[in-house]
């Protein structure tokens, strides 16, 4: 289980980072990019600050890898 202070400290670079394209995130997108930033975490042994922002911006492009324009665009509109 991850540090929730370490948890934090990601949580405040992500914002840092991604700043407003965090406003519109959908569910499903936020949950791979919550997926993709704790194996960015791991990855760096816990420790949010050797975190960086290029690793942030790939978790962030995860987003497009997995979930996709097309699919998100299905999602808004069956959630009208």
């Amino acid at each position: 289980m991850l540090d929730q202070q370490q948890q934090i400290l990601l949580s405040q670079k992500v914002q840092t980072v991604l700043g407003d394209r965090l406003l519109n995130i959908t569910k499903p997108e936020a949950g791979i990019l919550n997926h993709a930033l704790e194996s960015v975490l791991m990855d760096n042994n816990g420790q949010a600050d050797q975190v960086t922002p290029e690793e942030i911006e790939g978790a962030w492009e995860m987003i497009d890898e997995v979930w996709g324009p097309a699919f998100n665009e299905e999602y808004l509109n069956s959630n009208r």
